[in-house]
């Protein structure tokens, strides 16, 4: 093996074979060409990194400099360090000229690997990192996925601070939207969303929270009223026969499991998905029993009439 120069095969033989026959006589002989292999097994890690540069295997070219790195004598280090610091440079170059061609996941990707490389690149990483996010989260705006919107442009902020102006401007634009969506939801009673899209307005611009902390209290009231309401009527509520018959008369409760719900009221006749702050729910309606059902981390989050549906 050593011969052929598979050092790495050959030093665990060459270990195996020291530690089985400690006294044999060319046990000296083993431990020079084991120590030989020991050193030989970084420059051929390196080697081998160049040859998968070639190939364009820019994982395998990483895997093996790092190798190579860690049992490398300063020389070998000072080269391995030097073709690390100039292939993240040209992956910069590359990013940023190719910038607007690239999909979004492999210029994240490419910035990784750069960071990965060589610390000597890690402003411009970042750079490149912030106009990434702005990017997705402008999309992400422009197609009405407002929280995730929120959450990538403050990302952007968090990487490059030069992008605050431009920010700041969608921020406001943000806001109005989500102003806009509460509008739509007190509208089709939906309290609870309501409610969050007026706290996620109020994180955008702390200074609207006088003028919608009001509301936001109103909002509350009713579903506690909703609730105290629900509590009260008759746990003995006859299902229709024609589509619950055989099926469990048990109320529903806050915080039922999902396969509970189906138990009881059977599946819903449609099933939508709402996006809510940090959380998502699943909106279940059911047309015969006038009810919807929000369901939020496999539970029931909250009961509404349905009207004039």
């Amino acid at each position: 093996m050593m011969i052929q120069n598979d050092f790495e095969s050959a030093i665990p033989a060459f270990e195996e074979y020291i530690e089985n026959y400690p006294k044999h006589g060319k046990v000296k002989k083993a431990k020079k060409m084991l120590a030989f292999c020991e050193s030989q097994l970084p420059y051929q890690n390196y080697r081998k990194g160049i040859s998968q540069l070639d190939e364009n295997d820019l994982d395998e070219a990483i895997r093996f400099f790092n190798n190579a790195y860690v049992d490398a004598n300063e020389d070998l280090k000072l080269d391995i360090n030097f073709k690390r610091d100039t292939l993240a440079k040209q992956i910069i170059e590359y990013v940023t000229l190719n910038f607007d061609s690239i999909s979004m996941k492999n210029c994240e990707n490419l910035l990784d690997k750069a960071n990965e490389l060589s610390q000597s690149v890690f402003n411009d990483v970042n750079i490149l990192k912030g106009k990434l996010f702005f990017k997705r989260a402008t999309l992400l705006h422009e197609s009405n996925l407002l929280n995730d919107a929120l959450e990538h442009y403050q990302f952007s902020l968090s990487y490059n601070s030069n992008l605050e102006v431009a920010v700041n401007s969608r921020l406001m634009l943000l806001a109005n939207n989500i102003l806009e969506n509460s509008q739509r939801y007190q509208a089709n009673n939906e309290y609870i969303l309501a409610i969050e899209s007026l706290n996620k307005a109020i994180e955008i611009i702390p200074k609207l929270s006088d003028r919608l902390s009001p509301t936001i209290k109103e909002f509350e009231n009713i579903i506690d009223e909703l609730n105290d309401l629900k509590t009260r009527e008759a746990i003995s509520e006859v299902l229709d026969e024609s589509k619950y018959k055989g099926r469990s008369k048990e109320q529903l409760v806050i915080g039922m499991l999902k396969d509970k719900i189906v138990e009881i009221m059977g599946m819903p006749d449609d099933i939508n998905f709402l996006d809510s702050s940090l959380s998502s729910f699943e909106v279940w309606s059911y047309s015969k029993s006038e009810k919807k059902l929000y369901i939020k981390n496999e539970k029931l989050y909250q009961i509404e009439s349905i009207e004039g549906e």
